[in-house]
């Protein structure tokens, strides 16, 4: 932590109300982003009354877009609105060349939402502060999810990962020694477990190994990962000797979820929502158009309707070429990978948090130009670079 000091203590008043500003935004709109799907959910609001709710969500977010922008340095201005042109450029090709409508409806969330979300995130100095404030936020988004839960009668992708995050982030306070954080989490992961998906869950135990590798020291942590593995082998032997009777007395008493199901049942791996049938579909879809791609959203009916293919790497093929898509794919994971063996620090532990919600959910579920996750996640990985450059500059001199 002694580095994260060192930069706090060179970062100015001026800096420090930056900082603020570029984290209010951020966290305002994760909060903004759960209320609007809990008050369509539980509160059935919709038609009219949800698209001025929607609107009004946007205009604040937008108001709060542009005090960050005004904090910018020049160069800040000049690189924001380059990345925004250059999104516009590829979306709007898209369009023409496709004709896809969710070209152009998806722009309007990347540069208004997504690409300020990851400017901002790169942006902030105090990493220290950033991560404080998402702690915070996760309080309050842990009383709409709470509030949320009720309106969901099953499975729900968007509750999912709405607390995730407040799992992920609680989960590493508890693994950095304030235990008592274990009691929320567990009621949190009992909700995930009831209304989420596998890939959160999926993403909790990446999230685990992480943790063990990097706090761990010398032979400790190896011995630690190996426990975790022993006991998620006997939890896996009960489930398969005692499943069906342990979920048939939870659905007999209204608790009925998707995932307990898959579970316990001994379909958790095998189950695969029809993902294999869809992955396949996009390779062939690739090996039709393997240069340009098809655009965003372009293969919809060669996917048989599915806008994408719930896989970030196919995603990116099946969208821009093999080439381009290839490129993508191994800058996005090279640097993803080679973030998680930094020393520890705040700024590596909010990398590993964003690194399992934003880039492990998308190996099977969801696509990168609605994961606002994933966006945050580019923005911390362009931070480590930057970070990089500073200190091979410093050592040359």
């Amino acid at each position: 932590m002694d580095s994260n000091r060192r930069i706090k203590l060179t970062i100015s008043k001026k800096g420090l109300q930056k900082d603020l500003i570029l984290i209010r935004f951020v966290c305002a709109y994760l909060v903004m982003n759960a209320i609007n799907s809990m008050v369509q959910v539980t509160f059935g609001v919709s038609g009219s009354l949800f698209t001025i709710i929607r609107w009004s969500i946007y205009l604040i977010l937008f108001v709060m877009i542009a005090l960050g922008v005004l904090t910018f340095t020049k160069t800040e201005i000049r690189r924001f609105f380059l990345l925004e042109a250059l999104v516009t450029i590829v979306y709007i090709l898209s369009f023409l060349i496709n004709g896809s409508n969710d070209a152009l409806k998806w722009l309007i969330d990347s540069i208004g939402i997504y690409i300020p979300l990851a400017f901002f995130s790169m942006t902030v100095e105090d990493k220290e502060l950033f991560y404080r404030s998402f702690l915070k936020t996760s309080w309050v988004l842990l009383v709409i999810s709470l509030i949320y839960s009720v309106g969901i009668t099953g499975y729900n992708m968007h509750f999912s990962y709405t607390i995730l995050l407040i799992i992920l982030l609680h989960l590493n306070e508890a693994m950095n020694g304030k235990k008592w954080y274990y009691i929320p989490t567990a009621v949190e992961i009992i909700l995930l477990l009831r209304l989420g998906s596998r890939g959160a869950i999926v993403s909790i135990v990446v999230f685990v190994v992480i943790k063990i590798l990097a706090n761990g020291t010398g032979k400790k942590k190896y011995i630690q990962a190996a426990l975790v593995a022993i006991f998620a082998g006997l939890v896996f032997w009960v489930i398969d000797r005692y499943g069906i009777q342990i979920y048939r007395s939870i659905a007999n008493a209204g608790r009925q979820s998707r995932s307990l199901y898959l579970l316990f049942s001994g379909q958790i791996f095998s189950h695969d929502s029809g993902r294999i049938a869809l992955w396949e579909m996009s390779i062939r879809a690739i090996q039709e158009k393997p240069v340009l791609g098809w655009g965003i959203n372009g293969a919809l009916s060669e996917l048989s309707g599915h806008p994408y293919p719930h896989q970030l790497f196919l995603d990116l093929m099946l969208t821009f070429g093999i080439p381009i898509g290839l490129i993508l794919s191994c800058i996005v994971l090279v640097s993803a990978i080679r973030s998680l063996f930094k020393p520890a620090s705040v700024q590596k532990e909010l990398m590993s948090i964003f690194f399992c919600i934003g880039f492990v959910s998308l190996m099977f579920s969801g696509t990168i130009f609605t994961n606002y996750y994933f966006f945050i996640f580019l923005g911390l990985i362009k931070v480590f670079r930057e970070d990089e450059r500073k200190q091979l500059i410093e050592d040359r001199v």
